[in-house]
């Protein structure tokens, strides 16, 4: 896990549908707290790497120490090859053969980073992009070559399978990408978040349905650290250690929703509160999101993986003392994956 600030770790965000201020959801999760989970072991190998993807995949992959699997509709798993080179994996959703690796410097400091690499036969073998930065990969549809990244200049573009790269937002100096999501339905439409030195930070959306000439939005929502959105054509989610931002006007309001979330969050915003006295930075952070049925429904947080109840409460579904930065569903929607410190944890329904 790569972290840019002392007192913050990546967010990512997942829930099911909630009550926010004053405002009452419709919750459908089917989730409950009674549900079991296990470190994930393939053929006496643990899997410590978990690939993301975009919304709506229907296989996934893991990496051991030294092999990578992938499982499809059926649930086996199945070992397609060594494991990949150091850094972020990504596969198309799509077209699920494809698959990238790498990771971006660190911004502030520099040095570190993974180069790219590219697989296009079910991580069976790899190739280097020797003229991309160091990059760490965000979505894959390489159906139209287009790739999303993040790198130290912002967030970035490929129009030609990771080749070469063009810079779509570009940061201030010392800003670094924290929130990548694809929304759902949105045609090629992305929100995007940068997060200062200071701890601040902005998300954006950007729209790639014409990936030669993509267009920015103005700022949607300030927020504080790191975080985790996901989205539809009807709402827009932002996970933070405030909690989570629910917006069902295209980004113009948002109200927050915290119940169950309070041993994870902090009360006040700090964008507009500074953060509390007493603030331990490895208690708080809700940094991975996966929704269900266009709801949030599932979040990993600082301590834990937390559930969306059908009363718009969350309930923590596992707490086995480590920080849940990335999810995705197994094959199916049956049971969930989560990446843990160093460790990939995987929940079943009971």
């Amino acid at each position: 896990m790569q972290t840019i600030f002392s007192i913050l770790l990546v967010i990512f965000l997942s829930l099911f549908l909630f009550v926010s201020t004053g405002v009452v959801e419709e919750v459908q999760s089917g989730w409950s707290p009674a549900m079991t989970g296990e470190t994930l072991i393939i053929d006496g190998e643990d899997a410590l790497r978990l690939a993301t993807t975009t919304p709506g995949a229907s296989d996934a992959y893991v990496a051991s120490a030294s092999s990578l699997f992938h499982t499809s509709g059926d649930g086996a798993w199945e070992r397609v090859g060594a494991a990949p080179p150091p850094g972020e994996i990504v596969f198309d959703a799509q077209n699920p053969a494809v698959l990238m690796v790498g990771d971006e410097e660190m911004c502030a400091r520099g040095g570190g980073g993974a180069p790219l690499h590219i697989s296009t036969d079910g991580g069976a073998t790899w190739s280097s992009a020797p003229d991309a930065p160091r990059v760490k990969p965000l979505a894959i549809s390489s159906d139209t070559g287009l790739v999303g990244g993040a790198t130290c200049r912002g967030f970035e573009i490929s129009l030609d399978m990771g080749a070469t790269w063009n810079v779509v937002a570009e940061s201030q100096l010392g800003m670094q990408v924290t929130v990548f999501s694809v929304i759902e339905g949105g045609n090629h439409q992305v929100l995007v978040g940068f997060t200062g030195e200071g701890g601040t930070g902005q998300l954006y959306k950007v729209d790639l349905s014409d990936p030669a000439n993509p267009v920015l939005s103005d700022s949607l929502l300030m927020y504080y650290g790191l975080g985790a959105a996901a989205g539809t054509t009807d709402t827009l989610y932002l996970a933070t250690i405030a909690g989570l931002a629910v917006s069902h006007d295209g980004g113009q309001t948002w109200d927050v929703q915290r119940d169950g979330l309070e041993t994870v969050t902090v009360a006040e915003d700090p964008v507009t509160h500074g953060l509390p006295i007493d603030f331990e930075p490895d208690t708080y952070g809700l940094y991975a999101l996966l929704l269900k049925d266009g709801g949030a429904a599932v979040l990993g947080t600082e301590n834990g993986v937390f559930v969306a109840q059908d009363d718009g409460t969350w309930t923590p579904l596992i707490q086995p003392g480590s920080a849940f930065t990335s999810l995705q569903y197994l094959p199916g929607n049956q049971a969930v994956l989560a990446q843990g410190d160093d460790f990939v944890w995987v929940v079943y329904p009971a």
